[in-house]
């Protein structure tokens, strides 16, 4: 190109050859859309013909995702030209770069998450445990301070059916199971008896702030919205109650910091997955406008 004087372009020989091969590395990676299905994600053969493994196709989606950003500035001669070349070239632009968001996030999330939330569980099981956690709050309170006024915790007393929320039937991903709890066991935990504790401040705390947060994971006051103010709110109680309460309030602060690591861990799963639903909508633009701009060249070049 140097030598004859003249910027590489899709209308030269070469210019189409790099066109050409960026455009299959674009349908091939669209493909994996399909590759990931439930119907092909554990198919290493499709029509007798051999495919590879799902996790080979996501290293050449990587790869050949990379490849095509340099075949397409050179197929472009390093211009946007028309409209149509223009929006499908920034419609490019940006699904390389929400890909490349996605790849940092999938290997830096993954271990933020091990650091940060060292309690984790299940993601589709995070409000079962918290309602866990709830139950148990519930009957610390119970035990410490006595059963509280008549009707407040019966919710928590019946236990939740599988599968089963509100009347409506849920798909709950992996067996349901009692994850986390840190109530310290007891022999006899069915014949457990209140203590003779006059403690309402518990009944209190656990009505405007305990119950809420573990259920949901949700600040709704400023007491929780931070880790030390959950701190100041629990060193608080425990001044405010007897002495002979204070196991009951030791275990209540851990399980709302543990409520609060697992809502932590939500967070940062949406984040993990939040980029997929920027990158593929802007892939089908990407493949649209593609096609249009083939057809385009072919009739009109």
């Amino acid at each position: 190109w140097r030598l004859l004087g003249a910027e590489p372009g899709g209308c030269s020989r070469d210019g189409l050859t790099l066109s050409v091969v960026a455009g299959l590395i674009c349908l091939f990676e669209f493909a994996l859309v399909g590759r990931k299905t439930r119907w092909f994600r554990t198919r290493r053969r499709i029509l007798g013909v051999p495919v590879g493994s799902a996790k080979a196709w996501m290293a050449a989606h990587i790869w050949l995702g990379l490849l095509a950003v340099p075949l397409v500035f050179l197929h472009s001669g390093f211009q946007f030209g028309g409209p149509l070349t223009t929006a499908l070239a920034w419609i490019f632009a940006l699904v390389i770069a929400s890909g490349a968001a996605g790849l940092v996030l999938q290997n830096v999330l993954p271990r933020l998450i091990t650091d940060a939330v060292p309690e984790e569980t299940i993601y589709s099981q995070i409000e079962t445990v918290g309602r866990q956690f709830a139950a148990d709050a519930v009957r610390l309170t119970r035990r410490y301070a006595g059963p509280g006024p008549l009707g407040w915790w019966d919710d928590f007393e019946q236990p939740e059916q599988p599968g089963r929320r509100d009347g409506a039937d849920l798909v709950v991903v992996g067996a349901p199971r009692r994850v986390g709890t840190i109530i310290t066991p007891t022999p006899h935990g069915d014949l457990e008896q209140p203590l003779a504790i006059d403690a309402p401040e518990l009944h209190a705390a656990l009505r405007e702030r305990i119950v809420g947060f573990l259920t949901t994971g949700r600040a709704e006051s400023a007491d929780f919205s931070s880790v030390a103010r959950m701190r100041w709110y629990f060193d608080d109680l425990r001044r405010r109650v007897v002495r002979e309460a204070a196991p009951a309030i030791d275990q209540l602060e851990a399980l709302c910091l543990q409520r609060r690591q697992l809502e932590r861990q939500r967070v940062l799963h949406v984040v993990l997955h939040c980029w997929l639903s920027i990158h593929l909508p802007l892939s089908v633009v990407m493949i649209w406008l593609l096609i249009a701009h083939v057809f385009g060249a072919l009739m009109y070049a």
